[in-house]
């Protein structure tokens, strides 16, 4: 009877115990993907640092071109630029400590290439299309990387099937590619204004085409963001707005108004300055994937706490039932043993002719109370037939 008793009670709790952990390794699985999400993104954080600053290395070479190079008491009214004139060197440093903060194996390109290119200056030094042939390609393939990055992102959101970290990262996946396109869209107005006759009808598609592309992203990214966004990511969507002087100017481009033979490159002057202006906001915007991934990083974290919330309390849970099943199984098998040992005990005494014995007490199990009154009222008959016979 024991072995049937430790069989019923140990079935269930084992049952329970195997429906437990699957769930508590499910939540485990969670928390396990939701730190990888949190370590891509520190990973996104690092490489968004070497694309910005490759991104303003190329942009103060671009801007001592001749035709493109401002006035130095204009340049100084723009952050930028006012930083580039106090210490040129510092673009240069930040791109190299970036890239060294990197882990060999996620850096896009190496500090030796970046070194190597920048020695071979005297080549592509005050050349357009040489300064983007040759630092271009290092924005975009930090550009790649960022990509590759943020499509593990998404996969696992989506693995974890939480509505508010797939939101989260969605908007993080098309903030990305936003600062790539608003700095394209200035750098093709600069290159109109710059140009000469016979190269102003494709720059002037170019606009076209850019400002066409940022528009639908910024429309894109605006319906991704959750309504509950934090106010840093709804201030920064106003943000992604052209300001107002950047406005005109690319809107005079579409009309064809700076499409004219007529006009000689670099002219108007007045364009100058809205497009210095620009830079600062180029680089403003190129601050919002930071935002996105840190709002990204935000959900994924709390849905790591949840899942590790909710693992402690079915390991709680778990143990008090298993407990309260050790209880229940204890008290059962006393109710039920005892008297059942008793009766037995009394059994042997009666069958080895033991007579003079104290009646069985009644308590226990009905069935077992049953048993001990009928083998009490027979040890009562037994002895009065010990004492007929000895009469």
């Amino acid at each position: 009877m024991r072995g049937r008793l430790v069989l019923a009670i140990t079935v269930p709790m084992l049952l329970l115990s195997l429906v437990s952990i699957g769930y508590t390794r499910q939540q485990s699985h969670d928390v396990l993907l939701a730190a990888e999400i949190s370590s891509d993104l520190r990973l996104v954080d690092q490489l968004l640092a070497v694309r910005a600053a490759t991104f303003e290395e190329r942009l103060a070479a671009e801007l001592f071109v001749e035709g493109r190079r401002p006035p130095a008491n204009m340049l100084a009214e723009t952050e930028f630029g006012a930083r580039l004139i106090e210490d040129p060197e510092s673009l240069a440093e930040a791109s190299e400590r970036a890239l060294a903060a990197l882990a060999p194996s996620d850096r896009p390109f190496g500090i030796d290439e970046l070194r190597d290119v920048r020695d071979d200056h005297a080549s592509w030094v005050g050349d357009l299309g040489a300064i983007r042939r040759r630092l271009g390609p290092f924005y975009d393939r930090t550009t790649e990387s960022l990509h590759a990055v943020m499509d593990r992102v998404r996969a696992r959101a989506v693995e974890l099937a939480d509505p508010d970290l797939i939101a989260a990262s969605t908007s993080f996946h098309r903030s990305v590619m936003v600062p790539g396109l608003a700095g394209e869209l200035v750098a093709a107005v600069t290159d109109l204004w710059a140009a000469e006759p016979a190269q102003r009808a494709a720059y002037q598609s170019a606009v076209a085409r850019i400002h066409a592309l940022y528009t639908d992203s910024v429309d894109r990214l605006s319906s991704a963001l959750p309504a509950d966004a934090p106010g840093s990511v709804r201030d920064l969507r106003e943000r992604l707005q052209l300001p107002a002087d950047l406005r005109a100017v690319v809107e005079s481009v579409l009309l064809g108004e700076l499409s004219g033979v007529e006009r000689p490159a670099g002219q108007p002057i007045e364009v100058a300055a809205p497009m210095l202006r620009s830079l600062d906001w180029v680089l403003e915007v190129d601050e919002l994937p930071l935002r996105t991934a840190a709002s990204t990083g935000t959900a994924a974290a709390d849905l790591a706490a949840d899942a590790r919330r909710q693992e402690v309390t079915t390991a709680v849970v778990l143990l008090a039932v298993i407990g309260l099943c050790l209880a229940v199984a204890v008290l059962l098998a006393r109710s039920i043993l005892s008297p059942v040992r008793r009766l037995t005990d009394r059994a042997q005494q009666i069958g080895a002719g033991q007579l003079d014995v104290d009646p069985l007490t009644l308590h226990g199990p009905p069935e077992v109370v049953g048993a001990a009154r009928a083998f009490n009222d027979v040890v009562d008959n037994l002895v009065l037939l010990e004492q007929k016979s000895h009469a």
